[in-house]
């Protein structure tokens, strides 16, 4: 017999809060379009200590602290709606150079 987190005994990592997170930094590639990276932390979310590496087409302003632009909600998830990223990585070393490279490759487009 089993630990059953949920009623119905199936167990799942929380999907992260859009409205419940936090920007820990932001590079930007900037060619012939603006790309930013991002890096958030999603208390809760567990993959990953709840860390995500976004990749952005958008400026760099809109993910500034004191921006009017700055987002109250940042999901993680693709979305044809609102703010969504354009690639995800995972949060590893690896996947951040990953981004970064794929970022200065996608600003030259």
């Amino acid at each position: 017999m089993g630990l059953s987190l949920f009623s119905n005994g199936h167990t799942s990592a929380p999907n992260p809060d859009p409205k419940n997170f936090k920007i820990e930094t932001v590079s930007i590639a900037k060619k012939k379009c603006s790309i930013v990276v991002v890096e958030a932390i999603y208390p809760g979310c567990t993959t990953f200590g709840g860390r995500k590496i976004l990749v952005y087409g958008a400026e760099l302003k809109q993910f500034a602290l004191r921006s009017p632009e700055y987002p109250k909600e940042l999901d993680p998830h693709f979305s044809e709606t609102g703010l969504s990223p354009i690639a995800r990585f995972p949060a590893t070393d690896e996947g951040l150079s990953d981004a970064l490279a794929y970022a200065d490759w996608k600003s030259k487009q």
